[in-house]
């Protein structure tokens, strides 16, 4: 009898032990059941849970046969059976775990497909550091990939996505390899009308949305809906929170929408998210939530609905990969055409034409050359931007907003030719078998030509002597295109607008190469001829203040 009783004691004191020592525990599994994302997952909280009850009922039978021995003298046997169950399978998922964690972690294949990082088996890799791009690695590579995948639905047909660059490939391959060997987070979305619900796999692509937080094993992201507006209190020390905020929001909007960053009365930021299209929501095509930081802690509370919730950990160099893949993603769409045949512009050519400013016609030499008649000038700037159709009538009625006569326009083309040969003995013009059109020398290019073309071979080989060439091409701006020109059809065709946005594309991509090998001066050039372009630009003054960061952290 005192046998029996000691066996039954060691048994339900074991099985517990042994199962809290492999990591089962009730509260462990309880949380698995309700989030569980795979009918495995499910499976196998409702085994280690009917452990738990079966040990549960071994308790109860044992002090039942404890209470009867002390009357009759004697336990029955069939009493102790639910502790042996208890006990053996509990042993049994011991063993299990044992031999699963011994194995050889095996080499580590990286492969090109995002889709196949999700769902994959994994093991725990303990040594990755607990920052954004760790705890993101599945959600930034679905948004990445989401995000090509939207781009080529709206594009025309033919449109390729261009291979990436060496940079954001090695980014790509750290998140496919942080997503295997991070710990799976479950996640949760809140809505401003302070409902939330746990999303599956297949609703993690249909939900706009941002995370900003861990709550335990959940990860917590807001839901966005067509128009968000965060606000972020206590703002002294939240310049690392809100870049990730930025960072994340940007990556979202990429393909349709766009966000702004401000600073209200009060002295708080304000985040304003604008998505092209409607995302989900339960409440109307606005919505506000007010997160409050909590002074140098890591816990942060988010209004509505009021949860208080670990801030996801940030990194200013993963802030700044992830701006450089967000950038990159929205300049990768491409026609099938320019990939095998991209834009080759001469390294000395004959004529340019100076369009990021003031208009000037510069020879090899560098010196301008001078027309007699303006309107000459103007006639080979509207030539040189419309190479595809150069037609006669189209140019007449581009730059007079009257009628004028034949002779008027021949003598003004004729100074054109004339200028363009006193200048150029060499420069043959193309002779026009329609003469409805007015056929350019092919050595007369534009400096926004010189600089596309700068951009594309750093596009397809980041070297370091392509990054000089796009330097000296961004070295050319020096205002706002047609500066000084009264060129009425350059805004009525937007033009303008358009070469701003080539400069633009330029001096982010040459300020965020100067920005990851740490040169400063490069930054400041880059978006200094930047904001030469466009005064006040956002993204270029958030650059300034990038390098202004770190450098004061380098000196302090």
């Amino acid at each position: 009898m005192k046998r029996a009783i000691l066996l039954s004691v060691l048994q339900i004191a074991g099985t517990p032990l042994t199962l809290v020592a492999t990591g089962h525990t009730p509260q462990r599994y309880v949380k698995l059941l309700g989030n569980s994302q795979t009918s495995s997952e499910g499976l196998q909280a409702l085994g280690v849970l009917a452990i738990w009850l079966v040990w549960v009922w071994g308790v109860v039978s044992a002090i039942a046969a404890l209470k009867a021995a002390q009357r009759m003298g004697v336990v029955s046997p069939s009493r102790m059976i639910p502790t042996h169950i208890a006990m053996s399978a509990a042993a049994l998922v011991g063993a299990l775990d044992w031999g699963t964690n011994s194995e050889d972690e095996g080499s580590i294949e990286v492969v090109e497909s995002q889709s196949q990082v999700v769902g994959e088996s994994r093991q725990v890799d303990v040594n990755l550091p607990s920052t954004a791009m760790t705890i993101l690695a599945g959600f930034l590579l679905r948004q990445v990939q989401l995000n090509i995948q939207k781009m080529l639905e709206s594009a025309r047909s033919g449109t390729h996505y261009r291979p990436h660059t060496r940079m954001s490939q090695l980014i790509l391959q750290s998140l496919m390899y942080k997503s295997r060997h991070a710990p799976k987070l479950s996640e949760r979305v809140y809505w401003p009308d302070s409902s939330s619900r746990l999303v599956n796999e297949q609703e993690l692509d249909e939900i706009d949305r941002i995370p900003i937080g861990i709550d335990g094993l959940e990860l917590v992201s807001l839901g966005l809906s067509q128009q968000t507006t965060i606000r972020i209190h206590g703002a002294q020390g939240a310049a690392p929170f809100v870049d990730y905020l930025t960072a994340i929001a940007r990556l979202v909007t990429v393909v349709s929408g766009h966000v702004t960053t401000t600073f209200n009365e009060c002295g708080d930021v304000e985040v304003q998210i604008h998505l092209g299209t409607k995302g989900e929501s339960l409440s109307s095509t606005e919505a506000s939530f007010d997160i409050y930081l909590q002074g140098k802690d890591d816990r942060i509370e988010v209004r509505p609905p009021g949860l208080f919730i670990n801030s996801i950990p940030t990194d200013r160099v993963e802030k700044t990969q992830l701006s450089t893949l967000t950038h990159e993603m929205g300049n990768r769409l491409t026609s099938g055409e320019e990939l095998s045949n991209p834009v080759v512009c001469a390294k000395e050519c004959d004529l340019v034409v100076k369009l990021m400013g003031p208009i000037e016609i510069t020879k090899s030499d560098g010196t301008e050359l001078k027309f007699r008649k303006s309107k000459s000038e103007e006639l080979l700037t509207w030539l040189v931007l419309h190479r595809d159709r150069p037609l006669r009538d189209v140019a007449r009625t581009a730059l007079w907003d009257h009628s004028v006569e034949d002779s008027t326009f021949n003598n003004v083309v004729s100074e054109l030719r004339r200028a363009i040969r006193v200048a150029h003995p060499s420069i043959d013009f193309e002779i026009a078998h329609n003469r409805k059109k007015i056929l350019v020398p092919t050595g007369i290019r534009t400096d926004v030509e010189l600089l596309e073309e700068a951009r594309w071979n750093v596009r397809h080989d980041d070297s370091v002597e392509n990054w000089r060439a796009l330097h000296e091409a961004v070295s050319r701006v020096r205002g706002l295109p047609f500066e000084g020109a009264n060129y009425d059809w350059a805004d009525a065709e937007g033009l303008t607008s358009h070469i701003v946005l080539k400069i633009m594309n330029a001096c982010t991509d040459l300020a965020r190469y100067y920005l990851a090998i740490s040169d400063a001066e490069g930054v400041y050039f880059a978006t200094s001829q930047g904001l030469r372009a466009l005064p006040g630009n956002q993204e270029m003054l958030e650059l300034r203040a990038q390098v202004m960061n770190t450098t004061t952290k380098v000196n302090s």
